[in-house]
């Protein structure tokens, strides 16, 4: 079915070749060889499917696995444990963005992809993958935390608060937006003295750095804030068509415009 999509379709073709060999390219899969398995290893093959988004500035195709495809009557996800709730709800994270003066807001790039699972577990995310009809077919296994597994947003986010505790002391600024100011990946967190909201952007940096997360995306109401932000770290600012609105970044699905420093959204 896939490859009959390929031949009518050559563009969602390149995009999910493009995103597959990027998936290999960055160590988040490996291909492995069936016949090494031992007899009785655990393990299971994940569909997917192709999530377009066309106006996404950065990623436009989005390979997404399916732990809910059942097989006899079950899925991967049906024996997951979800997780309790690691972050605090988006009501008082929105709340608390809008009573400092100067704020920030950003991303972690490929936030799930940077948390290894355990290797005893990864024969449980495979999947089969050929990026061309002529080509066998081989077999990846995933290696990381996997975006449409049930577990994956627990796990995520607990890997990243157990930074936030485990350098606590060294980055004491940085810890308490973790903890406090997070939601899933999205930052959003501010200050009423420059000089605190710049401190507490290098110290985020760092924080993340150290345990192996980068930040994107940023955007301030401040251009001071964004100074020492490389330029391909930064929100592309966008116009939301049939609207009045000045340039806005999405967030937290809601719009904002950073240069009046008001939360909008397209009725």
């Amino acid at each position: 079915m896939l490859e009959r999509k390929f031949v009518q379709q050559p563009e969602l073709k390149k995009q999910y070749i493009d995103f597959m060999t990027e998936y290999e390219t960055l160590e988040h899969c490996k291909e492995v060889r069936e016949v090494n398995d031992s007899s009785n290893l655990r393990k299971w093959y994940l569909p997917y499917h192709a999530v377009l988004r066309p106006s996404n500035i950065t990623t436009k195709c989005r390979v997404v696995f399916d732990a809910s495809a059942k097989t006899d009557g079950w899925s991967l996800n049906d024996v997951l444990n979800i997780g309790s709730l690691n972050q605090n709800s988006l009501l008082s994270i929105v709340l608390c963005f809008r009573i400092h003066r100067y704020v920030l807001c950003a991303d972690i790039a490929k936030m799930y992809r940077q948390v290894l699972v355990d290797e005893h577990h990864t024969p449980m995310q495979r999947v089969f993958w050929k990026s061309d009809s002529s080509h066998p077919i081989r077999v990846l296994e995933l290696t990381t935390v996997t975006y449409g597994t049930a577990s994956a947003p627990f796990l995520a986010t607990r890997a990243l608060l157990q930074i936030a505790i485990d350098e606590r002391q060294e980055f004491p600024m940085a810890s308490k937006i973790v903890e406090d100011y997070f939601y899933v990946d999205n930052a959003l967190f501010g200050f009423n003295e420059i000089a605190e909201a710049l401190e507490a952007q290098k110290q985020l940096n760092q924080l993340l750095k150290s345990g192996g997360f980068h930040l994107h995306k940023w955007s301030s109401n401040d251009h001071r804030l964004l100074q020492t932000v490389p330029e391909a770290d930064r929100e592309e600012l966008v116009c939301i068509e049939g609207s009045d609105f000045n340039e806005v970044i999405k967030t937290l699905g809601l719009l904002w415009d950073p240069s009046a420093d008001e939360l909008l959204f397209v009725s």
